[in-house]
């Protein structure tokens, strides 16, 4: 269900003309993408998520989700409908965003649930094997949003393409109710005791003093930088990346949306084939420094005006080095009573990176231009900046991995 979250990122993205006759620029696409964070971050979905998981069980969390996911979808497309988004285009966009929000507060707590599941299932090298598939499937969203939509425009009109999040929540919901159905015995399982216990495994009353632990280390806030500025260089730039391949290397829509979407689906493929290797030699600290070294590098091949072909091989190799292996350095760099909380932590600033990034490079493509629309090019530098960033903090990262033998390139051994 979790991919419908990327989805949702960029299924704006290939709309742009259309989009005009609502009044939404660029710069409100990137806004309405980030929306879909903002429960994660003020709410502190990573923490309360867990809470509620453990107090009511997975299964109804997730259910409850579900349910709250369909209908910020319903209001989406609701959005879009006549004579809402021609005759009252200010109540389009303020409904739009609306169901962003209340999507996204649906989506947020399926992250800690995945991680849950996870570390309940799978141990050792398992663990980085299900986390390669995991995050492979994560990237289907904004592969499909990128290159479904331009597909159902032309069969079906608009605005089919508004009701797709809806129909594939909808097949989620009918199959999450099946898996409850044919697995009784474990809906009905009582959940754990303590609240606390599905994101530390510790009492309720332990918790405050694992969370302040935690965030007294500095390899903690090192990881949140490099959670921050990975999520908030990339992604940005799927949401804009159609406009961009349009605008600059004078692609038709439709070609520059499919050609966006490449990005996503290498790393669909390849994802799952990192997790195997690092499961074999280990090493998740190298691959995603690799990774890291690839966007700013891509950034500058946009910026240059270079091949397509290669950014676009850049770009989308990151998605699939960088963003499995940063997370496979979290399993080794906590101990492991600690993982869990560090790890609802840190994904707060994935969800603070997703919200902040996109909005910024918004209000940056609109104040550079009058016609938002044709000036994508200037979100690239702050992009450009957070990789740089991001590349320095992984090179420090692995300086302090020899220095202090914190053995971030090992085998996991459970």
């Amino acid at each position: 269900m979790y991919f419908e979250r990327y989805y949702l990122l960029t299924l704006l993205s290939p709309f742009t003309s259309v989009l005009e006759q609502y009044h939404i620029t660029l710069q409100k696409t990137e806004l309405i993408a980030s929306i879909n964070s903002i429960a994660g971050v003020i709410l502190f979905i990573p923490i309360i998520g867990g809470l509620l998981i453990t107090k009511f069980g997975m299964n109804r969390v997730g259910l409850w989700s579900t349910i709250i996911t369909m209908v910020g979808c319903l209001l989406i497309f609701i959005s879009f409908l006549k004579p809402f988004g021609h005759v009252y285009p200010t109540f389009s966009y303020i409904t739009l965003l609306v169901g962003q929000f209340i999507a996204g507060l649906g989506l947020a707590p399926i992250m800690v649930v995945v991680l849950r599941m996870q570390l309940h299932w799978f141990k050792g090298k398992e663990y980085d094997i299900a986390m390669g598939i995991t995050s492979s499937a994560l990237r289907v969203g904004a592969f499909l949003g990128l290159f479904l939509g331009p597909i159902f425009l032309n069969l079906l009109g608009w605005p089919f393409p508004m009701l797709v999040p809806l129909i594939l929540i909808l097949i989620v919901l009918v199959l999450y109710r099946v898996y409850l159905r044919k697995c009784k015995h474990v809906s009905k399982k009582k959940p754990e005791l303590h609240p606390a216990k599905v994101i530390s495994g510790q009492s309720l009353k332990d918790l405050k003093s694992i969370m302040k632990h935690v965030m007294k280390e500095r390899k903690f806030w090192l990881l949140s930088i490099i959670i921050f500025t990975y999520y908030g260089s990339v992604f940005p730039f799927l949401v804009i990346a159609p406009s961009y391949f349009n605008i600059y290397y004078n692609l038709e829509m439709n070609t520059a949306s499919f050609i966006s979407s490449i990005l996503p689906f290498i790393s669909v493929i390849l994802t799952p084939i990192i997790g195997l290797l690092v499961s074999k030699i280990g090493k998740p600290l190298n691959i995603s420094i690799i990774g890291s070294f690839c966007i700013p590098i891509g950034f500058i091949a946009l910026l240059l005006h270079l091949p397509l072909v290669i950014p676009i091989i850049l770009l989308g190799l990151t998605l699939s080095l960088t963003s499995l292996t940063i997370w496979l350095v979290i399993t080794r760099l906590f101990k492991k009573e600690h993982y869990a909380v560090a790890s609802g932590l840190l994904l707060w600033w994935f969800n603070a990176a997703l919200w902040i990034m996109p909005w910024a490079t918004g209000i940056i493509i609109g104040l550079s231009s009058s016609d938002s629309h044709k000036s994508p090019i200037a979100a690239i530098p702050l992009l450009l900046i957070a990789s740089i960033v991001l590349t320095i903090c992984q090179l420090y990262l692995l300086y302090l991995n020899k220095r202090n033998k914190l053995n971030l390139n090992t085998l996991n051994k459970g």
